[in-house]
């Protein structure tokens, strides 16, 4: 992997960082949200005035609109739940969606999940889990559940649910 790739890399994961810190500590996070959105939808504009008609097309609008209007709603479901619960706890849940669309990609596309990928994806699951754990297998369950159907952590799942999406 080249040097550029590595640093737009270690960029993406800053600002990323950054704006879930700002989200979760910004007195109106939905707000913020917003405007962050809109400054998404700036430089999308920006972007493909840039590239040019050449690539543009009715599949690519139509898939980008799909896309958007799923990372909207991930946006403002990510910022309710930072509203409702701390940053620590909404963050592994919400973010763990690399975990499930390979999942997703095999159950809906047909894709093969290697070895590998499999492993991965029982790590991460074991690691979510291990957030409700609480030293106990029983107890640790029951708080699982529990969270998934607790109102505020429900938010942390529906981003999950859109990550998943858009994905």
């Amino acid at each position: 992997m080249s040097i550029n790739n590595i640093s737009l890399i270690f960029l993406s994961s800053i600002l990323h960082s950054f704006w879930n810190i700002l989200t979760q500590t910004s007195k109106n996070s939905q707000f913020f949200s917003g405007l962050k959105g809109v400054w998404i939808i700036f430089m999308g504009i920006v972007a493909l005035t840039w590239i040019g008609p050449s690539i543009w097309n009715r599949e690519l609008f139509f898939w980008g609109a799909v896309s958007g209007i799923l990372h909207g709603v991930y946006i403002l479901c990510l910022s309710r739940a930072y509203k409702t619960q701390d940053i620590s706890y909404v963050y592994p849940i919400a973010r763990s969606a690399p975990v499930f669309v390979p999942v997703f990609a095999w159950f809906l596309l047909g894709e093969n999940l290697d070895s590998l990928t499999l492993i991965a994806i029982i790590i991460i699951v074991i690691a979510i889990y291990i957030l409700h754990f609480d030293g106990h297998l029983i107890r640790g369950f029951k708080n699982l559940w529990q969270a998934i159907q607790h109102n505020h952590l429900r938010w942390a799942f529906y981003t999950l649910i859109m990550v998943v999406s858009y994905s």
